[in-house]
């Protein structure tokens, strides 16, 4: 096909009701926030409002921020995709970044970390921007998108602060992000900010903790007041599109519990209360708290990291993973692991030293160019970190319909995120099949906790709104 029968070939844009929705939020200009799950089309519907502002002479340039995987795939691909976008440039400012930033382009694309750069920050400068980036700013009327805004939701990151100290620049600001509050109501605060300035829910996040929040009773953190979620809900919601979520075709979890080995059980519950065990000639120490959660962790998983080396635990895991693998018979599964050891112990057990893994490290050409192959069925396991795989993923549903947690998560937001790489509009199964795995001990099973608290607390939250 010719680059000019596939231009012609591209579909044409036709919204749906969310979606014209969430076009009049934008184009009412008090900030718009889309919190729509993944594959409900929140780029489109920003890259079709910024063409009418366009049109209208509102705007000239488009901004758009978001984590790196999502602007080197994901928006290139909507951009390519959809025929309303053919005459839409863009660039990617990455690498040469003031070389991007010079281009005269409609949309430019930047990674959050851009926002940490010299181009952005000035040595010994307070939350300030150098007069070079200020008047490339300020020569075009730019709309500014935030992509998976929970990336900002740290009102004393700095990446939030250098962003907070320009918003001024912006005529036309948008959120998007299909999980609003990943951990809890704090989370809301400095992604409403970004729209509004402090419109909705108040110009300083003490203030807002002390509306909607009473002091941890654990002394670390806030906790809701009773009701404030449907009182935050009322005030964002002229501004905000949310959707009770709806699965594109539907998931089972399916528990594997596998035992922990006895002669482990002792040691891992002498570190879990006293800090330190041995294991052979080797005397691990947690000085804190926190390292202990993490060699508790890497305990469950079979392998645990000391003195720069990796102690070899047990193989539980490994087996209940070759099990699985037999029993999908060639079946695509998309692998989910929790640490580095986790890597190259299923790749050494399957022998197979080049199996795709993306993770930190891996570049957004080379994770898309293995994504693509392993929705074209050329590979029958992809391993990812959910870190690293939870956006800007996509085409994974394609071929695959059995995703397995090798190692688990605090984090909803993460687990929510990488499952919805499979359990998303395109799917041609029926069902698809999420296995956790885990070996039965307490850290686990309060990982297993964590998750499922804040699913229920992020779907109240997405009834409140609707």
């Amino acid at each position: 096909m010719s680059v000019e029968q596939w231009q012609r070939s591209r579909p044409k844009w036709s919204p749906r009701p969310e979606q014209v929705r969430g076009m009049e939020l934008i184009l009412k200009g008090k900030g718009a926030r889309l919190f729509l799950h993944p594959g409900k089309g929140k780029t489109s519907v920003v890259l079709k409002s910024f063409q009418a502002l366009k049109s209208a002479g509102y705007v000239d340039k488009l901004l758009v921020l978001a984590p790196l995987r999502v602007v080197t795939t994901s928006w290139p691909a909507q951009l390519e995709h959809w025929d309303d976008f053919k005459d839409l440039t863009y660039t990617i400012i990455h690498g040469d970044r003031q070389g991007a930033m010079n281009k005269d382009v409609d949309v430019y694309l930047m990674n959050f970390e851009g926002l940490l750069t010299k181009e952005w920050s000035v040595p010994g400068a307070k939350h300030m921007v150098p007069l070079k980036t200020l008047k490339w700013l300020r020569a075009n009327r730019f709309m500014l998108a935030v992509d998976e805004s929970t990336k900002m939701k740290n009102p004393a990151s700095k990446r939030f602060k250098l962003l907070k100290s320009v918003l001024k620049e912006f005529s036309y600001n948008t959120i998007m992000t299909g999980t609003p509050k990943p951990n809890n109501l704090e989370d809301l605060f400095s992604q409403c900010y970004l729209t509004d300035g402090g419109r909705d829910l108040g110009q300083y996040i003490t203030h807002y903790r002390r509306e909607f929040m009473y002091p941890s009773p654990s002394g670390f953190g806030h906790v809701p007041q009773p009701g404030a979620d449907k009182r935050v809900a009322e005030k964002i919601a002229s501004t905000t599109l949310q959707l009770e979520y709806e699965e594109a075709v539907p998931s089972q979890i399916i528990p594997i519990w596998v035992p922990m080995p006895e002669e482990l059980r002792p040691k891992y519950e002498e570190l879990r209360k006293e800090f330190l065990t041995t294991l052979g000639n080797d005397t691990v120490l947690a000085p804190t708290s926190a390292a202990v959660l993490i060699k508790l962790r890497q305990f469950a998983q079979g392998a645990l990291y000391h003195d720069g080396e990796t102690i070899e635990l047990h193989g539980a895991k490994l087996d209940a993973l070759e099990n699985l693998l037999e029993e999908l018979n060639g079946e695509p599964l998309f692998c989910l692991t929790a640490f580095r050891h986790d890597v190259k112990r299923i790749r050494d057990r399957l022998g197979q030293p080049a199996l795709p893994y993306i993770g930190s490290g891996t570049s957004a050409a080379l994770g898309a160019a293995w994504c693509a192959s392993f929705s074209a069925g050329n590979m029958p396991l992809l391993l990812g970190h959910p870190a690293s795989v939870a956006h800007g993923v996509d085409g994974l549903q394609n071929n695959c319909h059995n995703v397995l947690w090798f190692g688990q998560t605090w984090s909803w937001e993460e687990f929510y995120q990488a499952n919805l790489r499979v359990v998303r509009s395109g799917t041609k199964a029926e069902q698809v099949f999420i296995y956790q795995l885990m070996v039965d001990c307490g850290v686990e099973r309060a990982m297993l906790a964590s998750v499922q608290d804040k699913q229920g607390s992020e779907l109240t939250f997405c009834t409140l709104l609707r």
